[in-house]
């Protein structure tokens, strides 16, 4: 993994990341959303709650509304 890298770009319509191998790209607006970015990654139940088995922002954080850059690089990196 140490030679995978990233690369901002303007991808089309709602793709929020493009790995057709090295480099990932990442949308440079995330679908329009906006990126959110932990400030603290491990500490994520303070933006966000689990419903079922996945999880939505609440209402009052920063993430609301927002794409999870964390979880799309880890979903790449996967």
């Amino acid at each position: 993994m140490p030679s995978v890298s990233f690369q901002i770009a303007d991808l089309p319509g709602t793709l929020l990341n493009q790995s057709l191998g090295n480099p990932i790209l990442l949308d440079r607006h995330a679908a329009g959303f906006g990126w959110f970015v932990h400030l603290i990654p491990w500490d994520a139940d303070k933006v966000a709650s689990a419903v079922g088995r996945d999880w939505d922002a609440t209402l009052v954080s920063a993430a609301d509304g927002r794409m999870d850059l964390l979880g799309v690089v880890t979903h790449e990196l996967g």
